[in-house]
């Protein structure tokens, strides 16, 4: 039965898009949020929306934002409603420094011109983007359109539009396109209630577009003139033959009249006829001369409009221009990615967005992404000032990480476990018929059937313990990071889709091991009521809860021998969470808040400040780290809470409608055995409160101090904890248990004073009462003391005797065997552990007077007397390794 991985399937690619299912993502708790405002705002019901996705790098907030994207318009596709379009930007080119704006060729200077240059760059991009998406969603259903159409040009028709588009278009050649196309009545974004004049908002939003795409990247001018001019002329004038005629009758007459009046005077003829000729003359003249007239008359006006097509004026236009698409029928998504890459990503995205928040909040949808320091320096701000500017900078700041049922959720379909690779794969292609051999098809498949048969009996078990534990050994290799987690798996998966691996390797290499056992106990820990309260009252809380329970993991794998979570050691992790809030997006990289101190006074105040946790919340996700320590170290503690976790799983997967965990659960803990058998992964150092050694090395090699080991000798552990653990419950159960914290901290410590004086290969131990010559009862009190300064006598003699009672137990292997059957029948008494030492013949310690008691082995379990000379047997070993295979099939 092999395991199957499902291909991975990235959203917004062909591949997504054409194979119409759901997308196979790991969802965190924020990206309902995301979908439900992504959606608000394609219905219209809100404005705009500003969020801040942040994570650690390849947390998945890209993944994240496309997802949502992608199966937000599949849904509006289905329903033919309007749909969004995604306008991806770089975020190092939305947020330019002044240097380069100041320096860039294509604008004049926009000081001079009394703009911000954080803003001028971040609207050209924008504008820039915004096209080239308008264009890609355009020129595809264009395309689409044509290919339906039966006309011979259409294909060549739609790739002439998206030359156009990226060169110039002007309105009446994408009229012209439309028309053509017949698309003037319905439009080409066509929905299910397309507006009457749906085709005209179409070219009005596409035509503007155009036009501010050529603004920045091109040249446009443009000239309207507007003139109005009036005349009016009127002429008399005599002239021509006709028109000559006319006058010359009354200078006849006048000549005539004058010759007459001379003669009549006495006159001679020669004067009168002079006389008349001159008065001829005289009166032509006189007559042309007022027979020309002329009037003339004149009004005008002129207007010169010339736009201003500066790249100045798009702070103005671009809200327009973004409302004009929405009334088309397509909704922008901003998304800017790539933040924490930019020059001083802090003081660009503040004067940004300081400029442009109510476009960025309030008219637009637009998500700025970036790494987990810039956040944690909000979240910083936020807490130590009063309601900085920074806070209403953004609608939903999210922080984006994965609990451990979100990435079993997401395993879970990644994942399958097939009958056999040739059912997963169809059968060969070919015709039934005789081999070489000369079998018939039926004999062969009836051969092949049994071959399979017993190879599935002898590797099916295995297999299937391998896709039990391969999600827990994934998620704590990968630290729950979501690009690791793929990236792990993509390692393991062979050509074919399956895990290319021999059958039970994973869940039997020691290594593997590790890993399994860390990661239960990390999400047994996770589980807790308290802790899960404190997530949901603050989301962004679930990566800090995971850094501290991640805590040991760290300390084991850089290398250090001894984990250290005594009250001291509060100052590390603080440091070790601050560092992980941090990450590698500031500027600020001191280690320690000296250093901080020590920085300059004149630093640049735009740099991130060192973000603070707090001592409580240090001290509560402490805690957790300390437990995850403890269920490492402690295997019965590891069995008792292990139930309640079962029951919570088998219940989260019933309000959910999932499979019942719960056997799979049960066989996690029977991948474990040999871990119980050698010790778990920490061993408790005694006397010292809340320090530990490591058994074994990342790569699955036990330490120094554990190698050369016997079998047997990790049985006297066990009988030392099994002891330790049967009085603790009798001194604490009960009406008359101790149930103060203090005093039951003093009984824990108390209880492995046994411990550390075998460990110290002492020969014996003295628990006689002060005053009965004990020296060790003096030294048991100054033992106590070094845990509490103010011991209260009563609880140290109540520690006293609990320690002689634990004595004792070691000293009777009946009496302790009888001990554990009644410790708690429902879960310790399916083991049916035999713990008698090797050999079988002495017991852990032998009394010798009444409160002494003799060592019968030191820590390596050689004998202490000359007369037990043999070796140890693996008898024991065996035994309790059978034990445990018997509770674990039993349990549940």
């Amino acid at each position: 039965m092999p395991i199957q991985v499902e291909e991975f399937t990235e959203p917004l690619t062909r591949a997504a898009i054409d194979q119409q299912k759901e997308l196979v993502l790991i969802r965190p708790r924020s990206y309902q949020l995301f979908l439900d405002s992504a959606r608000a705002y394609c219905e219209g019901s809100i404005g705009g929306k500003s969020f801040l996705v942040s994570g650690h790098r390849g947390s998945g907030k890209t993944t994240l934002v496309h997802g949502a994207f992608h199966e937000l318009r599949e849904e509006r596709l289905d329903r033919e409603e309007e749909l969004p379009i995604l306008v991806p930007l770089h975020g190092p080119d939305i947020l330019l420094s002044e240097e380069r704006s100041l320096h860039d060729p294509r604008t004049p200077d926009p000081r001079a011109a009394g703009k911000n240059v954080y803003v001028q760059g971040a609207l050209e991009q924008i504008v820039l983007a915004l096209y080239q998406a308008l264009v890609k969603e355009v020129t595809e259903r264009y395309r689409v359109r044509a290919l339906e159409e039966a006309g011979r040009d259409a294909p060549e028709r739609s790739a002439e539009l998206e030359l156009e588009l990226l060169d110039y278009v002007s309105p009446a050649r994408l009229r012209d396109f439309w028309k053509r196309a017949g698309l003037l009545e319905a439009g080409l974004l066509q929905h299910s209630d397309p507006p009457a004049d749906q085709a005209w908002l179409e070219l009005l939003a596409l035509s503007h577009a155009a036009e501010m795409y050529q603004r920045i990247s091109g040249s446009l001018t443009q000239t309207h003139k507007n003139e109005e001019q009036a005349t009016h002329t009127r002429e008399v004038q005599t002239g021509g033959k006709e028109a000559q005629a006319t006058p010359a009758i009354p200078a006849v007459l006048t000549g005539l009249l004058a010759g007459a009046g001379v003669t009549a005077g006495g006159a001679t003829a020669f004067p009168a006829v002079a006389s008349g000729l001159v008065a001829s003359l005289g009166a032509l003249t006189v007559f042309k001369l007022s027979s020309k007239r002329s009037r003339h008359q004149a009004a005008g006006r002129s207007l010169n409009f010339e736009r201003d097509f500066s790249v100045q004026t798009l702070d103005r236009e671009l809200p327009l221009l973004i409302e004009q698409i929405k009334r088309a029928g397509l909704h922008p998504i901003f998304v800017v990615d790539e933040l924490d890459k930019a020059e001083k990503p802090s003081e660009s995205i503040r004067e940004l967005v300081k400029h442009l928040k109510k476009l960025v909040a309030e008219q637009a949808f637009f998500c700025f992404l970036t790494d987990r320091s810039y956040f944690e320096e909000l979240e910083t701000k936020k807490r130590t000032g009063a309601y900085p500017i920074e806070h209403t900078f953004f609608t939903h700041p999210l922080f984006i990480a994965f609990g451990p049922d979100d990435i079993h959720r997401y395993l879970s379909k990644v994942l399958a476990l097939v009958s056999d690779r040739t059912e997963a794969q169809g059968p060969p292609p070919g015709e039934a018929g005789e081999d070489a051999h000369g079998y018939g098809a039926a004999e062969v498949e009836s051969q092949e059937q049994a071959e399979h048969d017993e190879r599935e009996s002898r590797d099916g078990s295995d297999t299937e313990l391998d896709y039990i534990a391969l999600p827990y050994i994934l998620l704590h290799q990968a630290r729950m990071h979501s690009r690791d987690i793929r990236a792990r798996l993509s390692m393991l998966t062979g050509s074919e889709g399956f895990i290319d691996l021999p059958p039970g390797q994973l869940s039997t290499a020691t290594a593997n091991k590790l890993d399994l056992l860390l990661q239960v106990a990390i999400e047994m820990t996770f589980s807790s009521a308290e802790l899960q309260d404190a997530i949901e009252r603050r989301p962004a809380f679930l990566q800090l809860a995971l850094d501290a329970l991640l805590y040991p993991t760290r300390m084991w794998e850089s290398g250090e021998t001894v984990l250290d979570l005594g009250p001291e050691a509060a100052g590390g992790f603080e440091e070790y969470l601050e560092r992980r809030m941090i990450g590698d997006g500031s500027s600020k990289k001191a280690t320690s808040k000296d250093e901080d101190a020590a920085e300059s006074p004149a630093a640049d105040s735009s740099e991130l400040e060192r973000p603070s946790i707090g001592e409580p919340d240090r001290d509560f996700l402490f805690g957790y780290a300390r437990e995850v320590a403890v269920l490492l170290s402690d295997p019965f503690e590891l069995l008792s809470r292990f139930a309640t976790w079962r029951e919570r799983k088998v219940e989260l997967a019933r309000l959910r409608e999932e499979d019942d965990p719960g056997p799979d659960l049960t066989r996690i803990l029977y991948l474990l055995p040999s871990l119980h058998v050698r010790g778990l992964l920490l061993r408790r150092i005694p006397a010292v409160e809340r320090v530990y050694t490591w058994r074994f090395t990342p790569s699955g090699f036990p330490v120094a101090a554990e190698r050369g080991r016997a079998p047997s000798a990790h049985l006297l552990d066990l009988q030392l904890q099994i002891a330790a653990k049967i009085v603790f419950v009798r001194h604490t159960a009960g009406p008359e248990g101790i149930v103060h914290p203090r005093a039951i901290e003093l009984l824990e410590v108390a209880l492995d004073y046994v411990e550390y004086l075998w460990r110290a290969k002492r020969s014996q131990i003295d628990l006689r009462a002060i005053g009965e010559d004990a020296e060790d009862a003096e030294a048991f009190y100054a033992y106590l003391r070094r845990r509490d300064d103010d011991v209260d006598s009563s609880i140290a003699g109540r520690c006293l005797d609990a320690v002689r009672e634990m004595a004792g137990l070691l000293a009777d292997p009946e009496a302790l065997d009888k001990a554990t059957d009644e410790l708690d029948k429902e879960l310790y008494a399916p083991m049916e552990l035999t713990l008698r030492p090797p050999g079988g013949h002495r017991a852990f310690l032998t009394a010798t007077d009444e409160a002494v008691y003799r060592f019968n082995f030191d820590p390596t379990d050689r004998s202490l007397f000359a007369e037990q000379e043999e070796e140890p047997s693996w008898e024991a070993a065996t035994r309790l390794i059978t034990s445990f295979r018997d509770f674990l099939e039993n349990y549940g």
